[in-house]
């Protein structure tokens, strides 16, 4: 039985995704993927072979063939790498595959950019300053109203008469007065 290679099995069966741009890219990958795996199976070859062969994983074959392409790797070098040698192993061209492939990396990086939730709402300083200025007044309201009542307590309460009190008066002996040169008139 001759050998034959996957590369003229591909040619002679002349497998390429279509070119069309108004594809979507589920299809695309769908169909990248799709063109992976029956390439393989028309070649007759098993992963376990394509595993041997190319040293990539059964789990990655078996995404890349169901078109997954972004569970390969989260490394874009490392995942364009597997597909790569995929595509060139089976014989198949890679231009359309690497297009489908880079277009939902493309699209996973304008995703990758929108918030998964929305931001917290923006704080207004001036807020912050109000509530500072309001304590304020709250502190010194309540320190009037705390001196106000001290001065309350020794005054005498309503219908109270001051009975019995003097004012008190300041007496100086007059030899002190004389002696700081000062004469009261009183002495007299």
């Amino acid at each position: 039985m001759p050998v034959i290679s996957p590369a003229v099995v591909a040619n002679q069966l002349q497998l390429r995704l279509p070119r069309t741009p108004s594809t979507a890219l589920g299809n695309k990958l769908a169909e990248a993927g799709e063109l992976l795996r029956s390439t393989r199976e028309q070649l007759g070859l098993s992963l376990a072979e394509v595993n041997r062969d190319l040293r990539i994983s059964r789990t990655q074959l078996a995404y890349m063939e169901a078109g997954e392409f972004e569970r390969i790797s989260t490394v874009p070098a490392l995942r364009d790498g597997h597909v790569r040698t995929y595509a060139l192993y089976l014989g198949l061209d890679l231009q359309p595959i690497m297009d489908a492939v880079h277009s939902q990396a493309a699209d996973d990086a304008a995703a990758e950019h929108e918030p998964l939730y929305p931001p917290p709402p923006r704080r207004n300083p001036l807020a912050y300053v109000m509530m500072g200025i309001s304590l304020v007044i709250l502190v010194l309201l309540i320190m009037a109203w705390d001196r106000l009542s001290a001065v309350e307590a020794y005054l005498p309460a309503d219908g109270v008469e001051a009975a019995g009190l003097e004012s008190p008066t300041a007496t100086v002996p007059a030899s002190s007065l004389q002696r700081i040169g000062i004469q009261s008139e009183f002495n007299e």
